[in-house]
């Protein structure tokens, strides 16, 4: 379904901004769509998030964490999983079903394929699979650099906001 709802009720009132406060930044004008979608995203921090936010983005999270450990089960991730694996690579980001350690864009790949792989991840209005890939590069890249989960909890409801503006952008998708 629809867990990504809460997020759009509560970042998105209009076209381009966001429920969520940001303060401006100060220096130049952002004119274009895509840039205030950028300065949003970079601007981003957990203590401009509703309540409401904080807290949908957490469970987006244990959603996509559960489904990557049930992926894991599923013969042919165990087999796609070891191939990659072998190519090696730094031990930055856990492969969650496993728990071995490779790059970050590798663990970030492997989970996000891992947590589809049942088809059981979030879309938004039956469209777009985000979750995998948000949540997973999320939480390889918090691993490597060490971020709190606040931090880890604002980039997510990030990407999600950026995600679903983009997709819903798009033309004939609602029709």
């Amino acid at each position: 379904g629809r867990r990504g709802e809460v997020l759009r009720r509560h970042c998105a009132k209009d076209r381009y901004s966001a429920a969520v406060k940001v303060p401006p930044k100060k220096g130049g004008r952002l004119v274009s769509a895509t840039g205030r979608l950028a300065r949003f995203a970079a601007d981003l921090e957990f203590e401009h998030l509703p309540p409401a936010v904080r807290h949908q983005g957490v469970r987006l999270i244990y959603d996509a964490l559960i489904c990557t450990v049930a992926g894991g089960r599923a013969p042919a991730t165990r087999v796609f999983n070891s191939a990659l694996l072998a190519l090696g690579g730094k031990t930055q980001a856990t492969v969650i079903p496993g728990g071995k350690k490779t790059s970050t864009p590798q663990a970030a790949f492997l989970n996000a394929m891992t947590a589809n792989a049942l088809d059981l991840d979030d879309n938004l209005l039956y469209h777009s699979r985000m979750g995998n890939t948000i949540i997973s590069s999320g939480v390889a890249m918090a691993e490597q650099f060490n971020s709190t989960g606040k931090e880890l909890v604002a980039a997510i409801v990030a990407g999600y906001e950026v995600s679903a503006r983009v997709t819903l952008s798009m033309a004939g998708l609602l029709s």
